[in-house]
This record gives structure tokens, sequence and C-alpha cells, in this order.
């Protein structure tokens, strides 16, 4: 069976952002980045600022600031604290709502997925048994309080086209949820993103329990 960490991400929810002042010279400018780590493709107009660099994709929308390592699996604790803690710290005026922490990990079992997903997800309930087909695929949600977050966790299959090829995978998205309530918002977001490693570690751990529940 395989498995694959396919994204991570850092979400900032606010009001407004101004993504026009987010752009590489700002970066550069408070010694968040230098100017070897930017890498083409930027873009910055009104409403949208993206910032490709060695490490991460910096995408900023009005309502919406995105981090996102290239490799999450890589990713450590000190650079996010280093790259998003520093462009927060510096818009400390900024009204923030919520932050979140994201993993997409990929389950890709030896079987079919209507046999993968019966053996990890289907009971005999009225609501299951309707669709107790030989086609038939099942999904889950779950969501708890862990790490003064709320996590919220998606299962479902879903099908990944790479160019005329197409892969069916069991799709795991984590959702670790923090709004933001404090006068202090700066120092809840800080305190948010310091759990990545023990959000992604708990991910993991529960990415290796569903290989062994749904083991054939």
């Amino acid at each position: 069976m395989e498995r694959t960490l396919a994204n991570g991400n850092v979400v900032l929810v606010a009001h407004q952002f101004n993504p026009a002042i987010i752009d590489k010279h700002w970066l550069i400018k408070h010694g968040i980045v230098t100017e070897d780590d930017i890498l083409s493709g930027a873009i910055n107009i009104p409403h949208l600022s993206r910032i490709n660099t060695k490490d991460f994709r910096l995408t900023v929308f009005p309502e919406q600031l995105q981090f996102s390592p290239l490799n999450p699996n890589k990713c450590s604790q000190e650079q996010i604290r280093n790259m998003l803690g520093g462009i927060v710290e510096r818009l400390p005026e900024t009204p923030y709502t919520a932050a979140g922490i994201n993993f997409l990990w990929h389950l890709t079992p030896d079987v079919t997925m209507q046999v993968f997903t019966r053996s990890l997800f289907y009971q005999k309930r009225k609501v299951h048994e309707f669709f107790d087909t030989l086609d038939g695929k099942y999904g889950a949600y779950f969501s708890r309080d862990i790490f003064g977050t709320r996590l919220k966790l998606d299962i479902k299959p879903i099908i990944i086209k790479k160019e005329e090829a197409s892969t069916e995978t069991l799709q795991c998205s984590f959702n670790y949820h923090k709004d933001l309530i404090s006068e202090d918002k700066v120092t809840e977001i800080l305190e948010t993103i310091q759990v990545w490693e023990e959000a992604k570690k708990t991910s993991f751990q529960i990415i290796e329990r569903l290989k062994e529940e749904g083991g054939i």
C-alpha cells in the first residue's frame, strides 16, 4: 500500500489582508527571505500576491494568506516560525480571525477501493445497507479538540489524473483549525503554528492506523 503526504500548509484568515504590500521586496526588506531565495513567477496585483522561493510558496488574497512548503515532509518547525511568524509579527494590525494547519495524505491500496473502504468504514446500519453494492465506496468524517485547535478529518475516495493515467486513492484531509478570539492575535497565531510538528506526527499516526485497519 502506498502512502503519500501530498500537501501541507498553514492558512491565516483575516477580515482584510493587503496583498499589494506583501511582495518579494517587502519579504527581502524585513529579512524573511534573501534575494537568492526568490524564484521567478511572482505575481503582485491589487487582489493577489504570490511569491515562489526555493522552500515555499506564499499566496495572499484579501481574505486569506497561504504558506505552503514545497516539501512538507522536510519543512521544520523553525522554518515555519521564522518565515510565517516573521510576516505576522510585522503586520500586527491585520484583523486576523483564524489560523489553520493542513495536511493532505493519499493512501493507495493494493486492492480495489471498494474492498479497501468497505473494510475500513462499512457497518451494518440502515444508511450503509443502502450502499451495500459491489460498486459501493465509503468514507468518514472525524472531529475533536487537540493542541488547542479543532481537528477535522475528512476521508473519501478520489481519482487523481496525471497525463493519460488515472489513479484511485483514499484522500485524508486533516485541518487543525483555531479561531482567534483574544486581543493578542499575533501570539495566538505563533502558538498555533508552533504545533506544526506535533500535528504532522499525529496525522502520520492516524494514517498508519488506517493502513493497519484496512490491511487485506
